[in-house]
């Protein structure tokens, strides 16, 4: 006998901090309610969930060691798809169902959560939400699966790229592109989170960003990621191209200026300027808690946390992009269109600058 399942209202699924802000954004405003899923693929994952569990937002938190879950190799992801129930029995609950869905992404373990909570509730909605810079990629990546698991899952009888059962949103909906058959799908709206003396309370408990972790330095920089090995985004004579940027950006800050390394650097810029310690941190929860972002300056050579103020918050701090001062760098190259369309969604244009020289550069710093 077929089992019956009581439907809940909706459920997020997150692996990242971007993904939680999203997910806290629009729960704030959704008149049903949900659960929340964490898989264990940052820093803190768990403490968080703690955390978030004081909080009324989700009627339940759930969180899995991402290494207890996810599957390994493309073997191993076959298996989890054809055994979801067995592989997910850790994570999620026997009984539960759910009218909709909410995922930023196509991984294994969404889609294997996806596959069973469809099965449960044929008629759950999927709602793609905001991922970051991947969102506005053009692509379709993070929504439809690849020929061969997409084969799979129908062979299973679970069709989870069914347009008719996806709805989108974005925080910036006109950039988003989409291929085939999303062409045509209207892409909605995703709630920002208001920021007020009690939500930035609630996300610097849930985060970890009081007091002591604030960054209160005017000139914040994104550093290149470092390693000094074939990992590495710059050659030995980038690296120093950049640090006298950074040289430059200092002479004219003074010790109002600090610098976040990539968090997977293992080596720091010689630039000798204060390094921000705790990088455990997300950039994206430390924004959230900043007072004045509009007067920062955000220098960087391609990170796309220069641009996360505008994305979650609508806010529009100075923007100096370094891409292109290294001339015929591939990442700076591939570069370009990110920072020419997110550019275009400032109201004020020229607070964004991407000057082509070390001498350019520092004369946009005099006149600031």
């Amino acid at each position: 006998m077929k089992k019956k399942y009581q439907n809940h209202g909706a459920c997020f699924i997150c692996t990242s901090p971007y993904q939680l802000i999203g997910a806290i954004g629009i729960a704030k405003k959704l008149d049903t309610d949900s659960d929340l899923y964490i898989s264990g693929e940052f820093p803190g994952y768990d403490v968080i969930a703690d955390r978030l569990r004081k909080y009324d937002l989700f009627d339940n938190v759930l969180v899995a060691d991402s290494k207890e879950v996810m599957a390994k190799g493309k073997l191993a992801s076959i298996k989890m798809t054809f055994f979801s129930e067995k592989s997910l029995s850790a994570f999620l609950p026997e009984d539960a169902s759910y009218d909709s869905c909410y995922v930023s992404s196509r991984s294994t373990l969404k889609a294997t959560m996806l596959g069973v909570l469809r099965k449960r509730n044929p008629d759950m909605r999927r709602i793609v939400f905001e991922d970051g810079l991947g969102t506005y990629s053009g692509k379709d990546t993070l929504i439809r699966a690849s020929s061969t698991r997409g084969k799979i899952e129908k062979l299973l009888g679970r069709d989870l790229d069914d347009p008719s059962k996806i709805d989108i949103m974005a925080f910036l909906p006109e950039l988003v592109s989409l291929p085939g058959a999303l062409s045509n799908k209207e892409i909605k709206q995703q709630p920002r989170i208001e920021l007020n003396d009690e939500s930035r309370a609630m996300l610097a408990d849930v985060f970890g960003t009081g007091d002591a972790q604030v960054i209160d330095e005017k000139y914040i920089i994104f550093d290149s990621k470092r390693r000094g090995d074939d990992l590495d985004l710059l050659s030995a004579e980038e690296k120093d191209i950049m640090d006298r940027c950074y040289e430059i950006v200092k002479k004219y800050a003074g010790d109002d200026v600090v610098c976040k390394p990539h968090p997977k650097s293992t080596e720091e810029s010689s630039a000798g300027i204060k390094i921000y310690p705790n990088q455990g941190i997300p950039m994206e929860a430390l924004y959230l808690g900043m007072n004045g972002l509009e007067d920062r300056v955000l220098v960087s050579h391609v990170s796309t946390a220069i641009f996360t103020p505008k994305i979650i918050l609508d806010c529009e701090p100075r923007v100096i992009c370094l891409h292109k001062i290294l001339k015929g760098n591939v990442i700076s190259e591939n570069f370009t269109g990110i920072y020419e369309m997110f550019r275009n969604t400032y109201r004020d244009k020229d607070r964004v600058i991407a000057p082509e020289s070390i001498e350019e550069l520092e004369d946009q710093l005099k006149r600031f």
